[in-house]
């Protein structure tokens, strides 16, 4: 686990034109295993097991919005769903290195379009919400000057401005996650040269820190995910001790100030980190994320039935060569979580897992050659985000 960047921003270039975001362990560190998956067309066939596996409700998988920006190369890293609207952050490249962050929206079933296209000199997308009072908040980065950036706009009549640069915080480089709330949203960030994982309340405009945190003083935490459930708040990411191994973290504020829930380290693992997190309906927490051994990386989730008192694995997955965890929803059909899995060789393959109940088994709904990045899920209705080829590309479930 040593030089490694828990989480990176990758342009591939012509010969693997994608861009992802992902929990990356240095190649270097890892054997190479034989391919466990073959493509063909575009549309990845697992040999051997898992298959896609039909859901038990009637649906089926369909694109909705394949967009290209230019000649050059976009990606979809954030999704938020409020009625029947369904926005999307993506990240379009210009030219060469310049960056433009962009917001997609469809509206009562309709075509997505584009409603903001900024780029102040190399904006990068990092995640969206929607707040229950219809405000969109777009969480981005300037990658020239290194300074994260809020673009807020109603969702009912999109016209966006810049709302917050995050003047005050030191070394705020980007934004890992965001949430949505009732009167603004939550978003976590790694602040400072030696991250200390950062959770931010925004209300309306105005924005509060709401819990600063390291597992080991000294060390850098990363946060990656927030979720919300009422007034509690759920944030994840992983925190290195002293030892600068990483533990996969869980923090909340359900007893009323935050207070770490989950702190996992599986024995025989070189480290653990928490991705992104979900309150189903019942009111259990579901959090997905990898594992990493000295040869292998394992998409995990994690849940807990009883408000984060008590923790088990509830999938293990490794079918592939290697394989994580990127984003987790949930809605009255199901859970759901969108990932990526490496073949040998660095072909990498869209991966979405679905359990349709507390009790039920996780099977894989859909793959193909590409990476999943973002996913959201509101009224039996799954929408899942990244890129194929070099288009940004959303397919509904």
């Amino acid at each position: 686990m040593n030089n490694r960047n828990a989480k990176i921003k990758f342009v591939a270039q012509a010969s693997l034109p994608i861009i992802f975001t992902m929990v990356f362990l240095a190649l270097n560190d890892i054997g190479c295993g034989s391919a466990a998956l073959t493509v063909s067309n575009g549309t990845a066939s697992p040999s051997p097991s898992p298959s896609v596996t039909a859901s038990s409700v009637a649906r089926s998988w369909s694109t909705v919005d394949t967009f290209s920006y230019g000649t050059s190369t976009a990606s979809v890293f954030g999704i938020a769903v409020s009625g029947s609207s369904v926005v999307t952050a993506v990240t379009g490249i210009a030219t060469g290195t310049v960056y433009h962050q962009i917001t997609r929206l469809s509206s009562s079933g309709g075509a997505f379009a584009t409603v903001d296209d900024f780029s102040s000199s190399s904006n990068w997308t990092d995640s969206i919400a929607i707040s229950g009072s219809g405000t969109i908040y777009a969480f981005g980065t300037n990658t020239n000057s290194n300074v994260a950036e809020v673009r807020t706009s109603l969702l009912s009549t999109p016209s966006f401005s810049t709302a917050d640069t995050l003047s005050g915080l030191s070394s705020i480089t980007g934004f890992a996650g965001s949430a949505g709330t009732s009167t603004g949203a939550y978003a976590v960030a790694p602040v400072g040269s030696v991250a200390v994982w950062t959770t931010i309340n925004y209300t309306g405009s105005t924005r509060t820190v709401s819990d600063s945190y390291q597992l080991s003083s000294g060390y850098a935490a990363y946060p990656y995910g927030v979720a919300t459930s009422g007034s509690t708040v759920y944030a994840v990411g992983y925190g290195k001790d002293s030892g600068s191994t990483e533990h996969w973290v869980v923090r909340s504020n359900a007893s009323g100030s935050w207070a770490t829930v989950d702190n996992y380290l599986p024995s025989g693992s070189v480290g653990a980190i928490a991705q992104s997190v979900t309150v189903a309906s019942d009111g259990s927490i579901y959090v997905a994320g990898q594992i990493v051994s000295s040869t292998t990386q394992q998409w995990i989730v994690r849940v807990s039935h009883d408000g984060g008192s008590t923790w088990t694995v509830d999938d293990s997955f490794s079918d592939y060569f290697n394989s994580y965890a990127q984003a987790i929803t949930s809605d009255s059909t199901g859970v759901f979580v969108a990932g990526n899995a490496w073949q040998s060789g660095g072909t990498n393959n869209w991966v979405v897992r679905m359990k349709s109940s507390t009790t039920g088994t996780w099977s894989t709904i859909d793959a193909l050659q590409g990476t999943a990045n973002a996913i959201a899920a509101l009224n039996g209705v799954l929408y899942v985000g990244g890129q194929v080829g070099s288009n940004a590309v959303v397919r509904q479930y």
